[in-house]
């Protein structure tokens, strides 16, 4: 994508075989944020009106039209897809130890009574737990995203 996009050599670093095993085994827990899945299918003709990792690696991303959708346009209800990460997660990096440092959903009236999000946190905590007791997944912290965490990237409490 990068000779496509007329930069001389790829954006993405490279990293010698030498630094591969130096930083291997190094960390000391994968931080995660997760709200959401996509499908994911390599594509001679990917996605190319946004700059960002899919389009780096030749795919195109879509989501079901019969996932459960949410007031926010790129999160649809799947919770067996966070499951299947953490799965994943376990088996390619030798089950390390998983933040969940956010998860969750926005809304768009700002409702008290959210029985959609009490639904999702319910569903997706379902589907921690199952990885945890069913898979042995390693997830030792998860924290909920919230309004605070919006303060973050908009106002720069980081």
């Amino acid at each position: 994508m990068s000779l496509i996009e007329n930069y001389r050599r790829s954006r993405l670093p490279e990293f010698t075989k030498e630094q591969i095993k130096y930083i291997q085994g190094t960390s000391d827990f994968l931080g995660l944020n997760h709200y959401s899945t996509f499908t994911a299918e390599f594509s001679d003709n990917p996605d190319t009106t946004h700059t960002y990792y899919s389009r780096d690696m030749g795919i195109n991303l879509e989501q079901r039209d019969t996932w459960p959708a949410t007031p926010t346009y790129w999160i649809k209800i799947v919770p067996w897809g966070l499951r299947k990460l953490l799965n994943w997660i376990k088996d390619e990096f030798d089950n390390p130890d998983v933040y969940i440092t956010e998860n969750g959903m926005g809304d768009s009236d700002g409702t008290l009574n959210d029985e959609q999000r009490v639904n999702y946190l319910q569903e997706y905590l379902g589907a921690v737990l199952d990885s945890i007791l069913e898979d042995g997944c390693n997830v030792k912290v998860y924290c909920v995203w919230s309004l605070m965490d919006n303060f973050e990237w908009s106002s720069g409490y980081t």
